[in-house]
């Protein structure tokens, strides 16, 4: 089934659009699968991802887009959907360097999931990628606490506190450089005081 097809249809009932966003997660998940070799994949599984959002948000408990009330079961199969299709977004925004998308989506699931592993962990790689590193190492801090042993985490906590290092070793080597410059502006006023009082005391002497 084509991204093309998986979106043409449009469902008539709150299961309908259940299964039919299922349907389109796991033809993104293909797709990203290939996305290695076929950059138009990556596309075609943004494509897929969005258009089954769309189907999870016409659920809800009070009225749907088409018509049709859900119950608390629907709402709950949605809302999870609606998670995973919000981290598959946030890993495939990363993968084209779309660090500002990848933070809006993993916020969004953080928002009702606040402990959401993958979140907290994508949101710090996104935001480390942006120079965030405050930012990111509180995202990692919280990841690290539920999963202090998982390599991903530890890789990106190694990389974390390397650009933490690199960060303070130009920030001093700044500091070094201004203070040096510092001083060189202190001697060469100081000397330039000197040469004018040297010159005001000869202009004083009496001509002989």
């Amino acid at each position: 089934m084509s991204s093309s097809q998986a979106g043409s249809s449009k469902p008539s009932s709150v299961e309908a659009n259940l299964k039919k966003a299922l349907e389109l997660k796991e033809e993104g998940n293909r797709l990203y699968a290939e996305a290695a070799n076929d950059a138009d994949a990556l596309l075609a599984a943004l494509r897929c991802w969005h258009t089954a959002l769309l189907h999870c948000a016409g659920i809800n408990s009070f009225a749907s887009m088409y018509g049709a009330k859900s119950t608390p079961g629907q709402d709950k199969r949605a809302q999870d959907l609606t998670v995973a299709l919000r981290l598959n977004l946030a890993a495939c925004y990363i993968k084209e360097a779309k660090y500002d998308k990848a933070i809006y989506a993993t916020t969004k699931v953080l928002e009702t999931d606040d402990k959401n592993l993958k979140a907290l962990y994508r949101r710090s790689l996104a935001r480390l990628r942006t120079g965030d590193l405050q930012r990111a190492a509180q995202d990692l801090d919280l990841a690290l606490e539920q999963s202090p042993r998982d390599p991903s985490i530890r890789r990106l906590a190694a990389e974390l506190v390397e650009k933490e290092q690199d960060r303070i070793g130009r920030q001093g080597e700044e500091e070094a450089r201004k203070a040096d410059e510092e001083e060189r502006k202190k001697r060469s006023e100081e000397e330039a005081k000197r040469h004018d009082s040297l010159r005001e005391k000869e202009q004083s002497q009496p001509a002989s």
